[in-house]
């Protein structure tokens, strides 16, 4: 933290950042994550609740078989985003992680619009 803020925080709080009382943050329902409830907005579709819309339009409900690929589709995105923001950070110099160790490249996931289209025409 910079010198200016610890100075405005502990004249603000009369205590240093570490020594704060901060509130409870109560943990996040797990209702709202998870690949049912978030929506991907993907190149050449949008996927909510297991159901993948085309242009808009055409919904098409993924097989079982299709899900278990999405939750790993969504994994994979999740990781290639995390490098994606510790390269950056990285490049900023700004984490303490990038110091330590080099932030490895995962693969970018391939689109699964096309999977599932092809699958369900």
């Amino acid at each position: 933290a910079s010198a200016k803020f610890l100075e405005d925080f502990e004249q603000n709080n009369r205590t240093t950042p570490e020594d704060f009382e901060w509130p409870f943050v109560p943990a996040s329902r797990s209702f709202c994550f998870g690949v049912d409830v978030t929506q991907y907005n993907l190149s050449r579709c949008v996927i909510v609740n297991n159901v993948a819309y085309f242009y808009g339009k055409e919904p098409r409900h993924l097989s079982d078989e299709q899900i278990k690929r999405f939750e790993q589709y969504a994994k994979e995105l999740e990781a290639y985003g995390i490098y994606l923001y510790e390269n950056a950070m990285q490049k900023r110099g700004k984490t303490i992680r990038s110091r330590l160790t080099p932030v490895s490249a995962p693969q970018k996931p391939t689109s699964i619009c096309d999977e599932i289209h092809a699958f369900t025409q």
